[in-house]
């Protein structure tokens, strides 16, 4: 959002344009087109959503976990829309347009709309971060902090804060996620007056998802308009959510690219690699790659089943364990660890079964209590075919990929 464009003002609506046209114009914003991807392509550029976002090189082996890709040009193709950019990095990997549905081009752009914003707090989360591993002397901070992003830090305030410096990533993190919020969300209201009730309940416009009668004279009922009732919100913007979003995996994409297969696995923001003769260029800027290792460590073993599901050591022999949707106490991770997980990988078991401490509340009475529950880690991994052999290392090729 600190360097990138985003469209400004309303786009133009292009329909049945051909791909020679297309080629031929400097379009900037959206097009809804059918592409085909290439065949050997490591990393694929575009994602498709289906369940889950997906980067395949043919559309049916995805749907259908076809290991081996015997499709047509059709049944490989790609449908959707994705920004400008996205499909013109995807033409320089390879892929080829098919067919242009639409394109919705801006004849404005432009790379300060959220400047200041950005600014304020990313000012804020300077001062309070810790520069000493990057920096000689604090001067030699506030120096490369003016040079790099033009921000002038004040001495008096460059002070370690962990809570500040939390409040003003959340500030600088959370802010493009509105412009993409949902407006049809589900309310919940208690009822006492009749007359409200049944206006509820005889709304055609009103989808009910939940009553529960409170008391003789209480109803809590839980509802959400229809989606051809839900109207337009002032306050989002579907262009600057989907370019806020595509700008982050073009800068993520250009990283995968350079590393190629020397990747070992990657989220939104981070990357992890097998470190060789790539040199990977890391500073403590916005917009730049850190080491959130540290000086002079580096992973020696490691282990992944899914995406937000992975265990490694280092060469300090602290071991890090991530699983999205498990809470790892003590008790826990005695279980659910390293070797678990890599004696699911192996076939050496089928799951782990964890017991869960929780507070719930009484939909009726409101009351909290302390409740337990079972939930079941298994290995569900389907974004890319892994390609299991003898060797520790389980290579992954998406799908519809050939080895030309």
């Amino acid at each position: 959002m600190y360097y990138d464009n985003y469209p400004v003002g309303h786009p133009k609506k292009i329909f049945n344009t051909s791909i020679k046209k297309y080629s031929e114009s400097n379009w900037y914003g959206f097009i809804k087109c059918k592409l085909l991807p290439p065949t050997n392509l490591y990393h694929p550029v575009l994602p498709i959503k289906s369940k889950k976002l997906v980067f395949t090189l043919c559309n049916q082996c995805h749907l259908d976990k076809i290991r081996q890709c015997t499709h047509n040009t059709d049944q490989k193709s790609l449908t959707g829309t994705w920004t400008t950019d996205e499909v013109q990095k995807a033409i320089e990997k390879g892929y080829k347009i098919l067919k242009i549905y639409e394109v919705q081009h801006f004849e404005k752009k432009s790379n300060t709309l959220f400047k200041e914003y950005i600014k304020r707090f990313l000012k804020i989360k300077l001062e309070t971060s810790s520069w000493k591993n990057d920096y000689r002397t604090v001067n030699d901070y506030i120096l490369a902090v003016k040079n790099a992003v033009g921000i002038d830090l004040d001495v008096e305030n460059i002070k370690e804060n962990p809570g500040l410096r939390a409040l003003a990533k959340i500030c600088l993190n959370s802010f493009w996620g509105k412009f993409g919020q949902r407006p049809n969300q589900t309310k919940t209201e208690i009822i006492s007056k009749p007359d409200r009730w049944y206006q509820v309940l005889l709304d055609r416009k009103l989808e009910i998802e939940n009553i529960v009668f409170l008391t003789d004279d209480l109803v809590e009922v839980s509802y959400k308009q229809i989606n051809e009732y839900v109207g337009n919100e002032h306050n989002t913007n579907i262009y600057i959510a989907a370019f806020t979003t595509s700008n982050a995996r073009l800068r993520l994409y250009n990283m995968l690219d350079n590393l190629g297969e020397k990747v070992v696995y990657y989220d939104t923001d981070s990357v992890f690699y097998i470190f060789d003769d790539v040199e990977v260029k890391t500073g403590c800027m916005l917009g730049e790659w850190t080491d959130e290792l540290g000086p002079g460590v580096h992973i020696t073993d490691w282990v992944s089943t899914g995406p937000k599901s992975l265990a490694h050591t280092d060469n300090e022999n602290r071991t890090t364990t991530k699983i999205k949707g498990f809470t790892l106490s003590y008790e826990n991770i005695q279980k659910l660890n390293m070797d678990s997980m890599k004696k699911i990988m192996n076939d050496e078991i089928k799951e782990v079964q964890l017991q869960f401490q929780q507070i719930t509340r009484n939909s009726k009475t409101k009351q909290l209590a302390t409740t337990f529950t079972s939930k079941t880690f298994k290995m569900e991994y389907d974004k890319r075919m892994a390609m299991y052999s003898e060797g520790d290392i389980i290579e992954t090729l998406p799908w519809g990929y050939l080895n030309n």
